[in-house]
């Protein structure tokens, strides 16, 4: 964000000059799963109390404490009556020590206390409860149509978090050298409550005979029990040394280290997660040994240099190169080890008849014991992810009142995480009784590169008139996302290096600030002076997506007899990807005839995310206006139009959506599912503030 660059304290600047923001976004989220929910209404609030206190001495005190409170009321409208409920309230206590022991010396201690309490429930305004007469009993119901939507009932969700943050750092400023030294330690202890009985079923669209809604029998289906709650704890350790070297009037040089320390999730109470012991095929499952294998060596240094080519005044030249590298702390797959055994006990039915019989429905024994239905782990030497990052740029200004900046940014990570179902169950041991019956693993396999060229022209044309120009041409290109299937499914991974999900080739933005003229004096000046406009105008070209369908793999001696799996169907040749259609979301939509399945348990040719789907324009407008009411306070006035042309941008058809082969809607593309996914339809915002 430019405003937090320019607005960042002083010492930060060299360290800044090192290592230049990217101009415009190089990374943007996927096109996301297809959904359907539509906001009705969402209420927020927040309450904030801030003290700050220094006596003029060496010693300042700073408090700030937080209460934000949201309710939101989600539909779905392909099915009416479903509502969603959710409640979340953040509370946030921040103190600051600032202790200064010398003029050239800063030692600043600060302490963040946080709290979330996150809750929802689905519920049904119909008068009759189909959920009961399915399950035979209440509970949760959970029925998933793969590219058509899906329906819940009774299902509820509650989460609750507390982080302790504790960052302390000591600063030094000698001849040319400015030095900071420190540490940071973080503790997040959650808490899930679990409903204690949940029936989950997915089917394969409608019409397929093998797992269709109406094909009398389901994809997949899973009777699930739970324990009251889990207890997880996460904890995290860092320090870091930082020296910014002013070497001549010309170079800045900075230099430094971070080292991470990310041990395995554990809980607080109850019953640690579930780990595996041994790299088999078929590995042992152990209640005593971690996760994985808590890491040592998370060393990452980083290197800076700004070096002025060019000092003549109105044509100053800059050149700046950084290089680091990053570690990510890899909890995001680790939380899934709460969802399964041995907090969950879960039975797994593949193609099973619909409605499930009596007997099926019982639920499960708790607590979960061997064979466990379904264990979620990691591998025991599962790593952090680590991305290698660098990047150079010369900035050059023309005349004092414009500038243009060229920026090559690159990356390559390496151990990304990726989930993966095994195909590894009871039959692992010889007589039959094996630790589990479905088993999901978390590796290290995916690895992605990414490259970049950066264009940025600024202009200030006068004193009201600004204007800033940005082009990014880029590649993201990897060996495997992290994707999560359906309930009861699979993902077959490959290591083929393909475009990534978010390879965003190019985009575009131009930004800028006009103030109207101001009448010359008097009451006139005061009403109808000092008025801006800013716009925003963005374009980009379109993601990259897959076609995808379900392929079944039979396996013997198994309580599971199939496993589903979403594959990428064969090409048909001489068929067209993509059909003209004016009545279609774009104008287009994917021909059904290029696309059919492999059969087996096996990927096609389609390869992966070889198809591109809609391109994206949108311009916001504001007008602002700020009004000086006293020496102290002064009120401003803001309209705000998002989208102001209206245009419709449409998602990408996705791999459980439009993208789905026994998808009903196949081929087509989604609206934007605003405000959480992207952009949306027109909306205006009006807003007035005052600040004394």
């Amino acid at each position: 964000d430019p405003a937090l660059r320019e607005s960042a304290p002083p010492e930060l600047r060299p360290y800044l000059d090192a290592f230049p923001l990217p101009n415009g976004s190089q990374f943007s989220p996927g096109a996301g799963r297809y959904s359907a929910v539509t906001m009705n209404r969402r209420r927020s609030d927040a309450a904030l109390l801030r003290l700050d206190h220094g006596a003029g001495g060496p010693l300042r005190v700073f408090a700030r404490y937080q209460y934000s409170p949201r309710s939101e009321q989600q539909r779905e409208a392909a099915v009416p009556g479903v509502v969603t409920d959710l409640d979340v309230r953040v509370q946030s206590l921040t103190a600051a020590l600032v202790w200064l022991p010398g003029p050239k010396t800063t030692h600043d201690l600060r302490m963040n206390f946080s709290g979330w309490n996150t809750a929802s429930a689905t519920t049904t305004e119909a008068t009759a409860r189909p959920g009961s007469s399915l399950l035979g009993r209440s509970g949760a119901l959970q029925v998933s149509v793969l590219g058509a939507g899906g329906y819940a009932f009774g299902l509820s969700d509650r989460m609750r978090q507390r982080q302790l943050h504790i960052t302390d750092s000591l600063s030094h400023v000698g001849g040319s050298h400015y030095v900071r030294f420190g540490a940071d330690y973080r503790r997040l202890a959650a808490t899930y409550y679990y409903q204690p009985y949940r029936a989950l079923f997915t089917f394969n669209g409608f019409t397929p005979a093998s797992g269709g809604l109406l094909s009398g029998s389901a994809a997949a289906a899973a009777i699930v029990s739970s324990e009251p709650a889990a207890y997880p704890l996460y904890l995290s350790f860092s320090l870091y040394l930082q020296d910014t070297w002013r070497a001549t009037s010309r170079t800045t040089l900075t230099w430094g280290f971070r080292w991470e320390m990310n041990p395995p999730p554990d809980v607080r109470s109850g019953p640690p997660p579930i780990a595996l012991k041994g790299f088999a095929d078929y590995p042992e499952v152990t209640r005593i040994d971690p996760l994985y294998s808590t890491r040592w060596r998370d060393f990452g240094p980083r290197f800076g240099l700004a070096y002025q080519l060019d000092t003549t005044p109105g044509r100053e030249m800059m050149f700046r190169f950084g290089a680091g590298v990053l570690y990510d702390i890899g909890y995001g797959s680790a939380v899934r080890a709460f969802e399964a055994a041995p907090f969950v006990n879960q039975r797994t039915f593949a193609a099973p008849a619909f409605p499930l019989a009596p007997d099926r429905l019982e639920p499960m024994a708790l607590p979960a014991t061997r064979p466990y239905g379904l264990v979620s782990a990691a591998e025991p030497d599962l790593r952090a992810p680590r991305a290698y990052l660098w990047n150079a740029s010369i900035e050059r200004v023309f005349g004092g009142a414009q500038s243009f900046v060229v920026t090559y940014a690159a990356a390559k990570v390496r151990d990304l995480l990726r989930a993966e179902t095994r195909r590894s169950y009871s039959e692992s041991k010889e007589d039959g009784s094996g630790d589990y019956d479905l088993l999901q693993v978390v590796s290290n396999k995916p690895s992605l590169n990414y490259q970049s060229l950066q264009v940025q022209f600024r202009r200030w044309l006068s004193q009201s008139l600004q204007a800033q120009l940005s082009y990014t041409f880029s590649h993201a290109i990897d060996s495997g996302a992290f994707r999560l299937p359906p309930p009861g499914l699979a993902v077959i991974f490959e290591d083929t290096r393909r475009d990534s999900d978010f390879d965003l080739r190019h985009n575009f933005s131009f930004s800028g600030s006009y103030g109207f003229p101001s009448p010359g004096a008097g009451l006139a000046r005061r009403l109808f002076g000092n008025w801006w406009i800013d716009w925003f105008v963005t374009a980009r070209s379109s993601l990259p997506f897959e076609v995808t369908g379900l392929a079944t793999e039979a396996v013997a001696k198994a309580p599971v007899r199939r496993l589903y799996a979403i594959v990428r169907p064969n090409l048909v040749k001489g068929e067209a990807f993509w059909l003209d259609d004016a009545a279609a979301p774009g104008g287009r939509r994917l021909n059904p005839k290029a696309f059919v399945l492999a059969g087996g348990y096996q990927h096609g040719n389609l390869p992966r995310n070889a198809l591109r789907g809609f391109d994206l324009f949108q311009a916001d407008v504001a007008l602002r206006r700020r009004f000086l009411l006293a020496e102290k306070a002064r009120l401003d006035l803001f309209a705000q139009a998002y989208n102001v042309f209206n245009h419709a941008n449409f998602m990408n058809p996705s791999a459980t959506g439009t993208a789905f082969l026994a998808s009903p809607m196949f081929g087509l593309g989604t609206p934007w599912n605003a405000p959480a996914m992207g952009p949306a339809p027109r909306s205006l915002q009006f807003a007035l503030r005052v600040a004394f």
